[in-house]
């Protein structure tokens, strides 16, 4: 089960006050508002970063840059910070050439799902300081929205590299997967402003727009089934998440999605939500504005593909000569796919020749002739059709090679000249080992 913790109080505040209006004119858009959008400049550094934070645009959110491990998670400090504008736009500066992670924390953003006709008067809700989203500056790109959907990105990506990194691979999968269901790029592509958006927007960002008016539906919707008449960070957490497999169905690839509040009581997600009708109901609700904007009719199905499961079998005890066979048999893909197969030994000397690391079931024989006894172990990494990966370790423990035992046979009697043999039949050894024999006299 998939839990959210929640504080009592809520952490989103309405407010009644106006943000950030439409922008200015003479520049070039990074947003559709009423108008074009200035993006702010700064000169400290080599690389110029710089994109926008938009549910609808978020003013005043801090914006921080973190190089990133091979899990997605930052290394250490922000390598630079810096604060989105009453527009939502934002430009660092930074002296790293890596892959980049955007975090936005606080600010302010309007309700799309809020009806008043009168932009002026829409909710406001204010952000924790704790609270925002999570997106990815590329070492070859300069620009990146950071939205509810690149954060359902990261996250995604975070969660598929948590067993076995790799994150850059597997967030270039979950980015495929997400760009198929939503027809644009989520990442490069920056959202028009859904409650304003401009005129000279593309059919990208309108698009995109639209998405996120249709996420705020559904928020509002959840909320008031949850009884909060305005979503909580929480919620959207909740129902970004929820949204991540490609279905709004109150679960995440089947385990109930829970927001805990406190010990004794925690709420359910809804499982009745219809994206499609959310979506369409916010561009029913804003026709003017979406009236020339297609309709999306997101399937899910791209997003609805769950990693593997590797089984790397059951532990084994094997001796000296032996010839083991691993198994990833009881290996399983959710969608019923064909699944790719890599073993390889991650313990130390002695290293095995392993027959058929690329199958299902390699083998090797055990040839260490130790006098103490040790452990191989193998990892199994199992692979679907989409790329998504899981691993699993099996160990196999070898037994101390016991030396073998001499019997030269009975003692004899005999006469001179008579012909004598001798017998070492009666040798054994404990692993039945092939002996060899010298005899001295």
């Amino acid at each position: 089960m998939n839990k959210i913790k929640s504080s009592a109080a809520l952490s989103l505040v309405v407010l009644l006050t106006a943000c950030g209006g439409g922008g200015e004119s003479g520049q070039q858009a990074l947003v559709g508002g009423s108008g074009p959008v200035v993006v702010p400049t700064t000169t400290n550094g080599g690389r110029t970063v710089t994109g926008l934070a938009s549910k609808s645009p978020i003013a005043g959110a801090d914006v921080s840059l973190f190089e990133i491990d091979g899990f997605g998670n930052p290394l250490s400090t922000a390598v630079a910070t810096g604060q989105t504008d009453d527009n939502g736009a934002f430009s660092l500066s930074v002296d790293s050439t890596a892959d980049l992670l955007l975090k936005t924390s606080g600010g302010v953003f309007v309700d799309e799902s809020d009806q008043e006709p009168d932009l002026a008067l829409k909710r406001r809700i204010t952000l924790g300081t704790d609270e925002g989203f999570l997106s990815l500056i590329r070492a070859d790109n300069s620009t990146a929205a950071i939205t509810p959907f690149t954060d359902i990105l990261v996250r995604r990506a975070q969660s598929e590299a948590a067993e076995t990194g790799g994150f850059s691979d597997k967030f270039d999968i979950v980015k495929s997967l997400i760009d198929e269901e939503l027809g644009f790029d989520v990442l490069s592509t920056i959202p028009a402003n859904p409650v304003d958006p401009a005129t000279e927007a593309t059919a990208a960002q309108m698009q995109y727009a639209l998405f996120l008016g249709g996420f705020a539906n559904a928020l509002n919707n959840i909320s008031l089934q949850l009884g909060e008449a305005t979503p909580t960070f929480e919620i959207i957490q909740a129902v970004a998440k929820d949204l991540s497999d490609g279905d709004l169905d109150g679960k995440y690839f089947g385990d109930s999605i829970v927001i805990e509040r406190g010990e004794q009581s925690s709420l359910a997600l809804p499982s009745d939500i219809d994206f499609n009708q959310e979506l369409a109901r916010f561009r029913n609700n804003n026709f003017d504005a979406f009236s020339s904007t297609t309709l999306p009719q997101p399937s899910g199905a791209s997003l609805s593909n769950a990693p593997p499961t590797a089984n790397a079998g059951v532990d084994q005890t094997a001796t000296d000569g032996a010839v083991v066979t691993l198994s990833g048999t009881q290996s399983a893909d959710p969608e019923g796919g064909t699944l790719s197969f890599s073993w390889a030994q991650i313990s130390t000397s002695p290293v095995v020749s392993l027959i058929g690391a690329d199958t299902e079931a390699p083998s090797f024989v055990v040839e260490t002739n130790s006098v103490t006894a040790l452990t191989h172990i193998f990892e199994l990494t199992v692979t679907d059709s989409v790329g998504f990966t899981s691993s699993d370790t099996v160990d196999i423990a070898i037994n101390a090679n016991a030396p073998p035992t001499a019997n030269a046979g009975e003692d004899q009697t005999v006469n001179t000249g008579d012909a004598v043999t001798l017998s070492g039949s009666q040798s054994v050894d404990p692993e039945s080992l092939a002996l060899s024999f010298s005899w001295l006299a």
